[in-house]
């Protein structure tokens, strides 16, 4: 992009007003107690051509409208926004994205409380933006400008396309404020940001050796934690037998924790406890989901009140035994497309090759039981002959959706980690060129119902993370399953999936309702009835259960 002059929006008055605090209190996201704070523009409640934004509010308008909540603009010429989101600009009624903006500065703000954490956002505007993080200018172009757009009008890009993905990670105070100043030359204005404030919290990992097989007591085990320094198994943390880390800081509403894989260890348990925010203060699980076979687990996060406070900390152990040598089973289930007792080839290790037959999938596929053991904590690499047509295998691990990567041929082979017992790894193929004559979605019958509340830890006395169980409803006239559903939600505006946001389910009759293994788990306001319409459900074949929660 063209490097634009827009640095005189730091000389127009609403933003020297902003730089001195001189404006009036504003609705405060307050994410250091609540886990997560969405700082979008035009969110619920908010309703179009009204001036109603919960977060935004207008500071300066060129057109003499005063202070007060930004208007959704019901009709914006650039597009529609994101889901949940809308443009925002200063004049209510009909017209809010109309032609009749004068030339000039618009100021909107937004405030938000944490002094330690991780503001992510981009933005688009007619004509051009600058954003501020109490008061200090951010770099919403490096290297190319400071500014995002053209304030001349001859460039489109500041509102047809988002600025880079700004991550800003120092320069908080106990309340911040987010301050976008657009310019528009002339006729239609508006902004619109997508992004959020995740704080700060903490979790200590520790070492625990099973009395039944124990582990050397002068062992230390490698682990990743996932929004920390320690994220990467290239640098990772170390814990010794016995003894637990230091506070670890992450940024994230959960922390997904991984034990590196040691030769002949296995996993016997997992375990996530901490406290909730006060004035509760109650010892609470914070365990949201785990998996012995993959050393893996899911755990919730209070972030403090105050910076590099830990009496809200999360303390997540794992306990190691000595395993003996598994097996190993590869199965294939005939997806979308493809037929049953279809033979396919494959290869452990680049072994000697064999073939499997695909089962259907209501019985979840078809095995083979690979001759010999493998020792716990060693990595076997399984690959399938991809036959022309078809589309790249989703694998599961376990029960555990897996990617392909670290191995060939890319696409068709998965690298797994040896558990205790009977490893299986299962490969789902499709054909989509087949699909017309064999069927098409095999999961257009299945529906989540019978939601129940099964947990409920108070992070604030306005949020609390909130898990559930449910069910899984066959509509169909086939069984189905193993499966695995995996949520998000579609209004984050008043809810958020954290952690792993999935449920198992075993085999499902025709016609038939069977409960689910496990629990996902929300952040919302518990005093708001939940709208489970709001949930966004997708479906996987993964022939065996998951053996974590």
């Amino acid at each position: 992009m063209k490097k634009y002059g827009i640095g005189m929006l730091a000389g127009c008055a609403g933003l020297l007003a902003i730089a001195t605090g001189a404006l009036t209190a504003q609705p405060l996201c307050t994410p250091s107690v609540t886990a997560y704070c969405n700082l979008g523009t035009g969110q619920s409640p908010g309703t179009v051509n009204t001036a109603s934004d919960p977060i935004w509010n207008i500071v300066s308008d060129p057109n003499g409208n005063p202070p007060g909540p930004a208007v959704l603009i019901g009709k914006p010429v650039w597009g529609a926004a994101p889901l949940g989101l809308h443009w925002i600009a200063t004049m209510p009624g009909s017209n809010s994205g109309g032609s009749g903006y004068a030339g000039g500065y618009y100021t909107y703000q937004a405030t938000f409380s944490g002094e330690a954490g991780v503001l992510s956002f981009s933005v688009k505007a007619d004509n051009a933006v600058c954003a501020y993080l109490n008061g200090t200018q951010l770099d919403l172009d490096a290297p190319t400008s400071l500014c995002w757009g053209d304030p001349t009008g001859g460039n489109s890009t500041g509102w047809s396309s988002f600025s880079p993905t700004l991550k800003v990670t120092t320069g908080f105070l106990p309340s911040n404020t987010l301050t976008l100043v657009v310019f528009n030359k002339s006729l239609y204005t508006g902004v619109l940001l997508q992004g959020t404030f995740t704080p700060t919290g903490y979790i200590e990992v520790c070492k625990s050796s099973s009395t039944t097989n124990p582990v050397p007591p002068t062992g230390i085990y490698k682990f990743t934690v996932g929004g920390s320094a320690f994220s990467s198994s290239t640098n990772p943390l170390m814990v010794p037998v016995g003894e637990c880390s230091g506070p670890i800081p992450v940024t994230a509403p959960t922390a997904i924790i991984t034990e590196l894989p040691t030769p002949g260890v296995g996993v016997s348990a997992i375990t996530a406890v901490g406290y909730s925010a006060p004035p509760n203060s109650q010892e609470e699980n914070l365990l949201e989901s785990y998996d012995l076979q993959t050393l893996t687990a899911t755990a919730l996060l209070v972030p403090p009140a105050t910076a590099g406070d830990t009496s809200t900390e999360t303390i997540a152990t794992f306990t190691n035994y000595e395993a003996p040598p598994g097996q190993l089973k590869v199965c294939k289930i005939a997806g979308a497309g493809v037929t049953v007792n279809t033979a396919f080839i494959f290869a452990v290790n680049a072994g000697a090759p064999f073939r499997v037959e695909a089962g259907p999938l209501d019985q979840g596929g078809d095995c083979v039981v690979v001759p010999g053991t493998f020792q716990v904590g060693t990595a076997v690499t399984v690959a399938e002959v991809l036959p022309a047509g078809d589309a790249a295998p989703t694998i599961t691990v376990n029960g555990v959706s897996t990617l392909s990567a670290g191995c060939t041929p890319i696409h068709s082979c998965v690298v797994a980690e040896m558990g205790p017992g009977i490893n299986e790894v299962s490969f789902t193929n499709s054909c989509p060129p087949c699909e017309k004559v064999n069927g098409g979605n095999p999961f257009t019958s299945l529906d989540i119902v019978n939601y129940s509340l099964v947990r409920q830890v108070a992070v604030t006395g306005t949020q609390s993370y909130m898990t559930y169980r449910a069910d899984l409803l066959n509509r169909g006239t086939t069984a189905m399953g193993p499966i695995t559903a995996s949520v998000t939600s579609m209004d984050p505006s008043r809810f958020v999936v954290v952690g792993q946001g999935a449920l198992n389910f075993a085999a499902v009759p025709a016609d038939g309702q069977i409960a689910g293994s496990g629990t996902f788990t929300i952040l919302a306001n518990p005093a708001a009835p939940v709208d489970f319409s709001k949930l966004n459900w997708t479906f996987q074949s993964t022939r065996s259960m998951s053996p974590g929660q």
